[in-house]
């Protein structure tokens, strides 16, 4: 007999980026930065309303490519996943958010957040599957190793069939 485990959490719809939600996600990501690019590993966690207040979650530290993020409290209903995109490294394209981001916030319902070594911050709309830039290279904390110009030409607009197609060029 197979027991089946349903972790259960309450996401509210996705919205729109607010004044609020961005500026908590940009101090929480670049409160992460510099640990997160010095150790070579995502950090991720979630922002979601406590008592109608908006409240980040502790990050977890995850991979060099990956973090699953500690399920949130009970009483938290979510409305952004939050992540950085590890160190610099020249082979790998993290100035922009990845198809896994993307398709992973969708899953989830809720938004996203995603800070890059180059210091950029993105928002992920999970319903409309658009990842738009909230603020460029250098608006977060930078890593030092940062080369620009390295991930070719970054956007500050990419549809999920474009992250596709610029993940298959790659």
């Amino acid at each position: 007999m197979r027991t089946l485990i349903f972790l259960a959490f309450t996401a509210l719809p996705a919205t729109a980026q607010t004044p609020d939600l961005a500026a908590l996600a940009k101090t929480t990501l670049n409160a992460l930065q510099q640990t997160s690019q010095s150790s070579n590993r995502e950090y991720c966690g979630y922002i979601g309303l406590v008592n109608g207040a908006l409240k980040a979650t502790k990050a977890k530290r995850g991979k060099t490519e990956s973090c699953f993020a500690k399920a949130p409290p009970y009483n938290m209903d979510l409305i952004a996943s939050y992540h950085t995109h590890a160190g610099f490294d020249p082979d790998i394209d993290s100035e922009v958010p990845s198809v896994d981001d993307m398709f992973a916030d969708e899953e989830e319902g809720v938004d996203g957040f995603v800070a890059t070594p180059g210091g950029r911050l993105w928002y992920i709309d999970s319903r409309k599957m658009i990842a738009k830039q909230v603020c460029g290279i250098g608006c977060l904390h930078q890593d030092p190793k940062f080369k620009p110009n390295v991930s070719g030409q970054i956007k500050t607009r990419y549809t999920i069939d474009e992250l596709i197609d610029r993940e298959d060029e790659g």
